[in-house]
């Protein structure tokens, strides 16, 4: 017997009785799928473009930009992503205030970032050049 219409049981706050629509276990993880393996596709397809455009040497030193931007992304982070979720599941934060939070810590973060670049970029200009290798034999 297949029901188009279920409905989730209703929550009681506050004397309303409030329901919503259930979700279905199947479209949840196909969605997971998609979005675990999306990346995965597009790196192995990238892998390939890169290795025919850039040669073995150019393929290495985009590994080690990808490897440094993912460290470095992990420690700027902060653990954000586990706190905020740790405080909405203890019912500390409300989704709303955790959302409005993060997207304010992450523009203070960015603008920072940014700058910290942009000074960085800039002050390479007024670094001396390293000296040439001259190769005796």
């Amino acid at each position: 017997m297949l029901c188009t219409d279920r409905q989730a049981l209703p929550i009681g706050r506050g004397g309303l009785v409030l329901a919503q629509q259930r979700r279905h276990l199947g479209a949840g993880a196909a969605l997971s799928v998609v979005v675990q393996g999306g990346p995965l596709l597009a790196a192995a397809v990238l892998s390939v473009v890169l290795a025919r455009t850039i040669g073995p040497s150019g393929n290495g030193h985009f590994a080690l930009l990808v490897t440094l931007t993912g460290i470095t992304s992990l420690v700027v982070s902060l653990g954000f992503a586990a706190g905020i979720t740790y405080e909405v599941s203890r019912r500390r934060w409300s989704v709303r205030q955790a959302f409005r939070t993060s997207y304010l810590a992450a523009l203070v973060l960015g603008i920072v970032g940014f700058l910290a670049y942009a000074f960085g970029f800039i002050a390479s200009f007024w670094l001396p050049e390293p000296p040439e290798e001259r190769i005796t034999e």
